[in-house]
């Protein structure tokens, strides 16, 4: 697990537990404080989907950029070699 998803899983750890604490601690009806709680949890529970969303987002444009790169890099390479060869012949040529 590297250091973003360490970041969001106590972010959201964070979150869920501050929320809960807050509402178990306000002078509250059990039924209110269930609602509280449920409603909290279904926002997080919307949070964290975008953000996973946005992230698979990121990862996809990422992914196509580096294909790209990959396709124009190898065009590139292509060119350099059938550039090497037009030399080398050339030099062949003025050596014969």
């Amino acid at each position: 697990m590297n250091k973003t998803n360490h970041f969001i899983a106590g972010f959201v750890t964070g979150a869920v537990v501050g929320s809960v604490a807050t509402l178990l601690f306000a002078p509250s009806e059990g039924s209110n404080v269930r609602d509280k709680i449920s409603y909290q949890l279904s926002r997080l529970k919307e949070t964290v989907q975008s953000w996973v969303s946005k992230r698979e987002d990121l990862v996809n444009e990422a992914k196509s950029q580096g294909e790209a790169n990959v396709s124009k890099t190898q065009l590139e390479a292509r060119k350099l070699q059938d550039e090497m060869a037009r030399i080398q012949k050339n030099i062949k040529k003025k050596q014969a």
